[in-house]
């Protein structure tokens, strides 16, 4: 079932005009290699919920990686808000969003401090 949010702000299927300037997000900008772009906040508690989402489709749409650093954490429902304006986000047994924490006698490796296959 594809939320509400997903219709209004879709993914474009297409790249965006290639005039993007890389600086219309606020932020520290590193390119990554072999390919991909660190967006560092300017300031540690930034919210990512203000980067314009259409600016950072255009980023990804050309550096095909992005990596948003230094912003605040989200709520897990605040998340799962924010994941659903990029488009459809699935929902699994847990929800939207598995929090991954060490359990002492866990059922599965994901929940364990050891190694992951």
């Amino acid at each position: 079932m594809k939320s509400p949010a997903a219709t209004l702000n879709p993914i474009p299927q297409t790249p965006p005009p290639a005039s993007t300037s890389i600086d219309c997000c606020p932020g520290t900008y590193r390119a990554l290699s072999p390919f991909g772009l660190l967006l560092e906040a300017n300031n540690s508690g930034s919210d990512i919920r203000e980067l314009a989402l259409t600016h950072l489709c255009q980023l990804i749409w050309k550096y095909r990686l992005i990596v948003l650093r230094g912003f605040s954490p989200l709520e897990q429902e605040a998340l799962s808000d924010y994941c659903a304006t990029w488009g459809e986000i699935l929902s699994w047994n847990f929800g939207t969003v598995l929090n991954l924490v060490v359990h002492d006698n866990p059922e599965n490796y994901l929940f364990t401090n050891g190694n992951v296959p």
